[in-house]
């Protein structure tokens, strides 16, 4: 132990082989929630859920209840309450926001659009997602082809090709 104490990452979690746990915290229920460079993972039943950091939407922080409140791509979200979670949350704040490059919001129905998001993988290549507002139907015509034009324009202002 050196003059600042342990340099440990916190409780153990369980990440893919390559991957190095860079921060972790303790849910209330004695699991841990971590993450790495590359992705986010949580306890989900009995297996450990790995979250690329370009997955994920947002986080809110609630503080009656001391719990991360995590949304990912698709809009599921998943509840954390945490023990002392300086270190987790400090990295978590810096992987979703360094993942983020570009973001823009295309109306299609009145205020009702597409958010289009750029994102940058943990190894560096970029990823074009999207969301729809609610009450939009993503099957019907227009809204199909107003995403892939907002896709298309967002992913050519950085380069890419429309995923």
């Amino acid at each position: 132990m050196g003059l600042f104490g342990s340099r440990r990452p916190g409780p153990a979690v369980e990440v893919a082989e390559g991957e190095r746990l860079l921060a972790s915290a303790a849910l209330t229920d004695g699991r841990a929630v971590g993450g790495t460079r590359l992705a986010l993972y949580a306890p989900v039943a009995d297996r450990w859920e790995r979250i690329p950091w370009e997955h994920v939407r947002d986080g809110s922080w609630d503080g009656e209840d001391e719990a991360l409140v995590v949304t990912v791509a698709g809009g599921y979200a998943h509840r954390l309450p945490l023990v002392d979670p300086a270190l987790f949350l400090q990295l978590f704040r810096e992987r979703v926001t360094n993942s983020v490059v570009l973001v823009r919001h295309t109306p299609i129905a009145g205020r009702r659009g597409v958010r289009v998001v750029v994102r940058r993988r943990g190894d560096g290549t970029l990823v074009v997602t999207d969301e729809l507002d609610r009450g939009l139907d993503p099957a019907a015509p227009d809204v199909v082809a107003a995403v892939a034009a907002a896709r298309a324009e967002l992913a050519a202002e950085v380069g890419l090709t429309a995923s």
